[in-house]
């Protein structure tokens, strides 16, 4: 084997472990900013979980505060109802016992009714007995003045006999006197009985008086007898609710003793858990430090492997082209769906590919610029910007997708912020992909300036996400309220199957030319028209069907909105 053959083949080699390296970097960089997205999600979810555990926590200690005080107050309850209970039995008792006393005087009462109305009848009786009284003493004066007007007469007949009437005369003369005692007799017997009816009429009023008072005080003592049973029947209803309160307050001291149990357990554990997501969560910021330290470090990683591949291009053969990407996409989409497509191109036209993946828009213009690599996939924005600063590059091919040779841009945001117009994004946040994309950056400011939004002022923050997938995320996750992609990155997400049913497209921008595919000046004639000529004869169902001639002039659109917004 020749020397020079040797040379060549580990140059090959060289060339091909540094393509590798490239794309797993670039996998491994992209991955890693997942994970430091993820990480920043942890950071926030365990941030706000350590708030809300230092709330739970105050809220615990205020819980057992409360508890501790209905402790208290259940056992106030208790006591206070324990001697409402034995109130209640107390005034029970009494009101038995009055009960009691006054049914025995209401019995009393009802002897003395009885003695009452003997009494008021026995004063009718004597009333009226007095009238019969008076009666015979009418009956004795009357008899007493026949008895002195026959003494009258007998002492006339006495006087006109003489002697002989003499003796007649005297008896006459004693019947006289008999009669005039017996009236004066009558008349203070009749004067007694008069003073006896006065003084019996007298005791039937008062009597009857009292009787009908006695019949007042038998109806009050009635009616103080219902109030009596009815309170002594609502001092047991009394009784038996207190007695039900009682009982209730017992259940709830025990019940207030296991929730104060529980309440305790509760503070306990939300403190061990508080104290838990604090060491969490610098144990995720710890891990957010050394993710920044890895990326640093993969960066100057990639840093390094870009000089070596400055210096090992020199050693690529005649029949090898280095293709630089910009990383627009998940590397491994790139090394997919677009590498192999560059691979067969340049087979076709008898040359070997090698692919790299730049870090950025502007690291693609710098490495054409330097001739590290001998073509490049621009988006259509950055090959704009490439053309302003490069005249070693010529345009070759545009993908079609879908049909197109352009695509649309929107400005996405999710159904859960209420967004629902541009207007409504000031104040918010919003993500670009990069400065030099067209649907990611340019005609999105575009738009925005359109409705009189200017997203250096009007937005609370501005993000460049560096790739479209990532937008598509961020905004899904709430970590912007909107962006900036294009429709094949959310078709792909779909593809993907990302969920993408809370996406709102704001606004659309139709018909943007896509990439474009350059290729050095100083390539062989030869192999240029061969590689073009490979690309517009290529056809696939899906993805990318296949590639229509780049014209410089398609871009013009690109040149008159970045004048317009004055980029």
């Amino acid at each position: 084997m020749e020397k020079g053959s040797v040379k060549s083949g580990n140059a090959s080699r060289l060339l091909e472990t540094i393509e590798n390296m490239f794309f797993e970097i670039f996998q491994l960089t992209w991955l890693l900013n997942e994970n430091i997205k993820v990480f920043e999600n942890i950071a926030e979810s365990f941030s706000k979980v350590e708030k809300l555990n230092i709330k739970s926590f105050d809220n615990a200690s205020s819980i057992m505060k409360i508890v501790n005080e209905l402790v208290g107050i259940s056992n106030k309850l208790k006591e206070e109802t324990a001697k409402a209970k034995k109130v209640t039995e107390s005034l029970e008792t009494i009101c038995k016992t009055l009960s009691s006393s006054i049914t025995t005087a209401q019995k009393a009462l009802e002897e003395q009714e009885k003695i009452f109305k003997k009494v008021v009848e026995t004063n009718e009786s004597l009333i009226s007995q007095s009238g019969a009284v008076s009666e015979i003493i009418k009956t004795l004066n009357l008899l007493a003045k026949q008895i002195n007007l026959l003494s009258l007469n007998a002492s006339i007949e006495a006087v006109k006999a003489g002697e002989k009437g003499k003796g007649f005369a005297v008896v006459s003369q004693e019947i006289r006197k008999l009669s005039e005692r017996t009236r004066d007799a009558n008349a203070e017997i009749e004067k007694t009985i008069r003073g006896i009816v006065e003084t019996i009429k007298e005791s039937f009023e008062v009597t009857s008086k009292s009787f009908e008072e006695f019949e007042k005080l038998k109806s009050s003592f009635g009616e103080f007898m219902n109030f009596i049973t009815q309170t002594t029947s609502g001092f047991e209803r009394v009784f038996e609710v207190t007695s039900n309160v009682h009982t209730i307050s017992e259940e709830m001291l025990k019940v207030t003793d296991r929730i104060e149990g529980s309440s305790t357990e509760i503070f306990n554990i939300s403190k061990d858990v508080m104290e838990l997501s604090k060491e969490v969560g610098t144990t995720v910021k710890t891990q957010e430090s050394k993710n920044q330290e890895v990326l640093k470090m993969i960066s100057s990683l990639h840093q390094t492997l870009f000089e070596i591949q400055r210096e090992a291009s020199s050693l690529r053969s005649d029949r090898e082209i280095i293709f630089g990407v910009n990383p627009f996409t998940n590397p491994k989409t790139i090394r997919e769906m677009y590498y192999p497509i560059i691979k067969w191109a340049c087979e076709k036209a008898g040359y070997k590919s090698r692919m790299v993946i730049v870090h950025s828009y502007d690291a693609l213009t710098k490495a054409l610029k330097e001739e590290i690599v001998d073509a490049g996939w621009f988006s259509p924005f950055a090959y704009v910007e490439a053309r302003e600063t490069l005249d070693n590059i010529i345009p070759i091919a545009t993908p079609i997708v879908n049909g197109r040779a352009s695509y649309d841009g929107y400005i996405i945001t999710s159904r859960k912020t209420g967004i629902r117009s541009l207007k409504d994004l000031k104040g918010k946040r919003f993500g670009f992909v990069d400065p030099k994309s067209a649907s990611g950056y340019l005609f999105s400011k575009y738009a925005l300036l359109q409705e009189g939004i200017n997203p250096e002022k009007d937005f609370k923050e501005v993000l460049f996400l560096g790739s479209h997938d990532n937008v598509i995320r961020a905004v899904l996750q709430g970590e912007v309220d909107a962006g900036a992609t294009y429709n094949e990155a959310l078709e792909r997400a779909k593809e993907q199957g990302i969920d993408t049913s809370d996406i709102v497209i704001l606004n659309t921008v139709k018909d943007i030319p896509k990439d474009a595919i350059v290729l050095l000046k100083r390539l062989p004639y030869d192999f240029v028209e061969k590689f073009k000529e490979a690309l517009l004869s290529f056809k696939q169902a899906k993805g990318i069907q296949g590639f229509i001639e780049a014209k410089d002039e398609r871009y013009d659109i690109i040149r008159k909105v970045k004048r317009t917004i004055s980029l």
